[in-house]
């Protein structure tokens, strides 16, 4: 069965993709059959989806055998990446694991790495993109509310997400950040008393982040005081050596 799929596969295959993916903004995947030679031929099948808009992209997919198969997304030119940066990584819908990618509008490609026949799809949950690309143009939060954003998978690595807020007294302040992707990000602040490089709030793994953070200051003699009234800008930015991977789809608020 190794490179073809029986008439009973194919037809099970569609339906699992229809059932994951009614009511998602990408359409069905076409399969098509790709060869490349590495000593010996290697086969993959690749799925082209075309996404509606910025958001974020759910695969998932399992093998006859309910065992995991191995997916790479690549961009909409049908390249892994600009730089070849992407990988294989592993997902089962039986385990209810999957794989989530920040998109934009436009054609990418599923790439499939499997030894058996397999069941594969793929959903796009569409997400307003808020941020500014400058800190002149960052986008001004209202406290309390949760905004959305994308970080969409091979776009240029120095695009950064600028948002801005207004603190109208000296207080204690908090930021939340939850996000779903692949990669490496940091979080810095701007705003009165912060150096101009700004102050870290978070860089590391953005998979399954959840983080919550209270900003204020400490006095000489140990006692906790708010932040200064004034404006403070939050900066979303990928890894300056970890861009590569990195793609999502995300959360923010302040307090």
């Amino acid at each position: 069965m190794k490179g073809k799929m029986k008439k009973w596969m194919l037809a099970l295959f569609a339906a699992f993709a229809l059932t994951l993916m009614l009511g998602a903004s990408v359409s069905a995947a076409t399969m098509l059959l790709n060869t490349r030679g590495t000593g010996s031929t290697k086969y993959y099948r690749q799925h082209r989806v075309f996404v509606t808009g910025y958001g974020r992209l759910e695969v998932s997919g399992k093998t006859i055998y309910n065992g995991a198969i191995k997916v790479q997304l690549r961009s909409r030119d049908n390249k892994s990446s600009s730089d070849g940066g992407q990988q294989f990584f592993s997902v089962n819908a039986y385990s209810k694991q999957s794989l989530y990618y920040g998109v934009m509008r436009g054609p990418y490609y599923i790439t499939v790495d499997s030894d058996y026949d397999y069941y594969i799809a793929a959903a796009q949950t569409l997400m307003s993109n808020n941020g500014g690309l400058y800190q002149s143009r960052a986008y001004a939060l209202a406290s309390g509310k949760w905004y959305t954003g994308a970080m969409p998978f091979n776009e240029t690595w120095g695009n950064a997400d600028w948002y801005r807020f207004y603190l109208s007294s000296n207080r204690k302040f908090n930021i939340y950040f939850q996000s779903l992707g692949i990669g490496y990000a940091e979080i810095r602040l701007w705003g009165p008393n912060i150096a101009s490089g700004g102050e870290l709030i978070y860089k590391g793994s953005i998979n399954g982040l959840n983080k919550g953070w209270t900003f204020y200051r400490k006095s000489s003699y140990g006692y906790t005081t708010g932040r200064p009234a004034g404006t403070y800008y939050i900066r979303i930015k990928r890894y300056s050596n970890s861009w590569k991977r990195t793609s999502m789809g995300y959360w923010l608020k302040w307090s």
